[in-house]
């Protein structure tokens, strides 16, 4: 810990300058409430990131651990997240005014082994 000594009356500078003018009582219950507002956000954004990732089609358990462990980092990850309703549904209207995809879904290893089937087959 840095101690730097200032005439008294004013402020003892420490790693933690902004309870160094605290009494070590007052430091304590000051790191609680610290504490308690880091596991309410925490918590929160575990269930705000659990919410917006089931509105997005993901997996509502695994954000909501994500929102637990990270905080609201793991909340803006949810957020980043592309909503796969919104795939589909840009996807389906691509289809219905004609765009026909490169490659059929599963991309060349499927086409290969479809390919292979029905050799064997003729």
């Amino acid at each position: 810990m840095i101690k730097l000594s200032i005439p008294p009356g004013l402020l003892t500078l420490t790693s933690a300058g902004w309870l160094a003018s605290c009494r070590d009582g007052d430091k304590r219950v000051m790191e609680a409430k610290l504490l308690v507002m880091v596991v309410v956000a925490h918590v929160a954004s575990a269930f705000f990131s659990k919410t917006i990732a089931g509105q997005k089609a993901r997996s509502s358990k695994n954000w909501f651990w994500a929102g637990l462990i990270f905080g609201p980092l793991g909340l803006i990850a949810a957020v980043g997240l592309a909503d796969r309703h919104q795939i589909v549904y840009l996807r389906h209207l691509a289809e219905t005014q004609g765009y026909q995809p490169r490659h059929k879904c599963g991309g060349k290893a499927k086409q290969e082994s479809e390919s292979a089937i029905n050799a064997l087959g003729r």
